[in-house]
Formats: structure tokens, C-alpha cells, sequence
């Protein structure tokens, strides 16, 4: 449970349980160019192009084509087929066997002698054969990999480690990212890891988290939740914790002589002997592992809220049935008669144009403050323009095991 996940590259999306990258759209080449040169960008990032076998999977691949912004009206989607000059057959990048066709497609035809692979005409739901040399299709180029190993989940944690004991019960699950990472950077995976850097309340807590990175190899340091208070980081101020309460430092485990001014507004800790003292560091070079701590998932909701109990402002709001947030679900968010509302997106997981967590102004209306998608938001908050209320609408289409979102709302002054 504390080993690494591997996320999707950079450039790529999850959707459907992989990872997807748009390499091509709507460019006219001969496959003849196209298919080798698409083959080595896709090998560079560790992926490859679709392999496709079964009904399923190929309805699946039509569904992300056909969903993309800009495709054309008839779009060609490029497989993963290559011809092998031995046995004069089609072959699947990997080297497996073609098994499947689409339409009853004949793929045993000679493709050295003919000078032809197969696409897929996505728009009809049918593969197609066609001459290496041809030019005249807009073809779309995605690049695939699958997303981390599957393993067995936590029934309360998930892919997170369960603390047999916590002084905060309402966040008993954690995991040791071994990927060396500043402090920033650790707390935004953390963040899309519906958690963030972890507190630590205790000697026993304390023990527990250096005790986990013994197997891990983890001998160098590694990053924690606590850092500066101060908004402004020219005035050296009192640690707290990066959670929302931005509490104090109830238990602290600092060396002797730290936090230091002048070397960092983040904390670490140290990991080569089992004292494990905390020292602060600067939050953007140093790149060590890092500490993540989240709430475990009987604690997140299985209904959609009523009129009389929607959520309250600075509380986490997952999806019902998080983690597999299959269920729509509508929000609304008021607060005081002289403010706005502003929404946080501290998490976001979804099939990228499948599944949509739109935002809206007003309790009545059609005006869109934003229609959010794929993963975490570049942009983490959203404001109305004018109104004390806020409609958010949770519309999931794709795969169930998509984690959804974590979102916190509260009111602030009208300009």
C-alpha cells in the first residue's frame, strides 16, 4: 500500500483506465510515414498506438476520438497495426497476434504485396483498409499506456496504507511517494491524491511515519505538511500545518535550532536515524520524497445531499460513493446576502470529455462559470459574478472507478 503510483505522463489524460495522448489531429499523411514516425514518438513516452481486441475496446477508442475538440467530421483513427515482412500479415505493435476485427473485416491479405494497413472510420463504427500511400484522410494519432498495476485496495484507503491508530481519526490513510520532489510540487500530488502533505500529531505518529521508510530505502529526508504561516514569505513567522485549518504546531519535533530563517518556508524530515527530527527547507529546490495523509472513504457520503443538508462552507465535498463516483449528483452553495461564493478545486478525476463537473451562477439559469474536466484544474477557483448562490452540477458518463472531486466553497466580499 505505500508503494509508488504511477501516473499518467505528462501530456496525457486518464480516461477509461488509461492514459491518452492526442499526438495527431486531423493530419493528412500516408501511413507509409505516419504509422513509423507516430510509433517512435509513442515508444518515447513509454506508450504505444491502440490495440484493439474486442467490441468493447474498440467502441471505447471510438468514444475518445470522436469526443476530442477540433476532430473532423470524419475522423480515421490510426491502430496500432504493422505489417511483418515474415509472415506477410498484419501484426499489433507488441507483436501479438490479430484476433479481433471490426466488421468482419478479411486482415489475413498479403500487406507486403498490397501496400495497405487498417484504420478505423470512427464516426461509423467500422475499420477500413487502406493504401499506404494514400493522403486524403484526416487521420488522429493517440498515444496509449495503461495507468499503474492493479493492487489490492483498502477497504477504507484505497491504494493508501490504514494507520491501525490516529490522534486524527478523520484521516487515518497515508502513502510514502519515493520520486524525489519539492515541497510545492509533493503538496499538488497530494491534492490530486484527494489528501495533502501529512500532519503529524504525536511521538507515536511520528515513529510510525520514519518506521515506514526503513523498507522504502528512503534515508535522505522526506517532505511533510508543515510551513510558514506567513502569506508574505519575507517575514519569517510560526509553522503551522497545510491543512485548511492552518493549525499550529501541537506537537512539534523540530531539531534544535529550527525552523532557521533564511533556508526555507517548508518542512522536512530527517530519515536517517530514528529520531526523526523536522528541519525546514526551501519549498521549490529541495526535491525529497514526500508524506501524503487523506481521510479513509467510509467517511465520504453514499447519497447525494437533500435541500436541508447541502454541504457547508470550508468543508471537503466528495462525490457520493467516492472513490467510484458513478452517481450524478446536484449542489448548491449559499452564502451570506452580501457576498459571493468561491469554489476550491483541491481534486479533480475524470474521463477527460466524458464525465463533467459543471459550474453555474445563481440558483436558476444557464450561465456557465465553468465546465471542468480530465484532471485537477489549472485554475483551482471559481467565483460567482454576482450572486450569493452557486449551482454545482456532478455529471460522471465514463468509468466508475473514477474518483470524481474533492471541493471546498466559502463566501468572499463583493468588490
Amino acid at each position: 500500500f505505500l508503494a509508488d503510483a504511477k501516473l499518467c505522463p505528462d501530456k496525457y489524460q486518464l480516461t477509461n483506465g488509461i492514459c491518452v495522448r492526442v499526438l495527431q489531429l486531423g493530419v493528412k499523411e500516408p501511413l507509409a510515414t505516419l504509422i513509423p514516425s507516430s510509433i517512435d514518438a509513442c515508444k518515447a513516452d513509454g506508450a504505444h498506438l491502440p490495440i484493439i481486441n474486442s467490441d468493447a475496446e474498440n467502441t471505447m477508442y471510438n468514444q475518445i476520438t470522436l469526443s476530442l475538440p477540433g476532430v473532423y467530421s470524419y475522423p480515421y483513427l490510426v491502430l496500432g497495426l504493422v505489417c511483418n515482412a515474415a509472415t506477410r500479415r498484419l501484426e499489433w505493435v507488441d507483436g501479438t497476434k490479430v484476433s479481433y476485427s471490426k466488421n468482419e473485416l478479411k486482415m489475413d491479405f498479403d500487406c507486403v504485396d498490397d501496400e495497405a494497413n487498417v484504420v478505423s472510420k470512427t464516426n461509423v463504427d467500422q475499420w477500413q483498409r487502406v493504401l499506404n500511400s494514400y493522403n486524403q484522410y484526416n487521420y488522429t494519432v493517440l498515444c496509449v499506456t495503461t495507468t499503474a498495476e492493479q493492487v489490492p485496495l483498502d477497504a477504507n484507503c484505497g491504494e493508501y496504507g490504514m494507520m491501525a491508530r490516529s490522534v486524527d481519526k478523520n484521516k487515518p490513510c497515508y502513502k510514502i511517494y519515493t520520486t524525489p520532489t519539492s515541497w510545492r510540487d509533493a503538496e499538488r500530488k497530494c491534492q490530486d491524491d484527494f489528501g495533502s502533505l501529512a500532519t503529524i500529531h504525536d511521538a507515536e505518529e511520528n515513529a510510525l511515519f520514519f518506521n515506514a521508510t526503513v523498507p522504502l530505502g528512503v534515508k535522505n529526508g522526506m517532505h511533510i505538511g508543515a510551513h510558514q504561516s506567513s502569506a508574505d514569505d519575507a517575514v519569517f513567522g510560526d509553522f503551522v500545518w497545510i491543512e485548511d485549518d492552518k493549525q499550529l504546531l501541537k506537537y512539534n519535533n523540530f531539531a534544535g535550532g529550527f525552523p532557521v530563517n533564511g533556508i526555507g518556508f517548508c518542512s522536512s524530515m530527517q530519515t536517517e536515524t530514528n529520531t526523526a527530527y523536522w528541519v525546514n527547507a526551501d519549498c521549490d529546490v529541495v526535491k525529497l520524497p514526500f508524506l501524503c495523509r487523506r481521510v479513509e472513504y467510509s467517511l465520504t457520503p453514499v447519497d447525494c445531499p437533500g435541500p436541508n443538508n447541502q454541504p457547508k462552507e470550508n468543508e471537503d465535498i466528495f462525490p457520493p460513493g467516492f472513490p467510484h463516483s458513478s452517481i450524478p449528483c446536484e449542489y448548491t452553495f449559499i452564502v451570506n446576502a452580501d457576498e459571493l461564493v468561491q469554489v476550491e478545486i483541491l481534486a479533480l478525476e475524470t474521463n477527460d470529455n466524458v464525465d463533467f463537473l459543471e459550474i453555474y451562477e445563481g440558483a436558476v439559469g444557464s450561465a456557465v462559470i465553468a465546465n471542468l474536466t480530465g484532471t485537477t484544474s489549472a485554475e483551482p477557483y471559481y467565483t460567482t459574478n454576482s450572486s450569493n448562490v452557486m449551482r454545482v452540477n456532478w455529471l460522471p458518463r465514463g468509468d466508475s472507478d473514477i474518483r470524481g472531486f474533492r471541493i471546498q466553497y466559502l463566501g468572499v466580499p463583493k468588490d
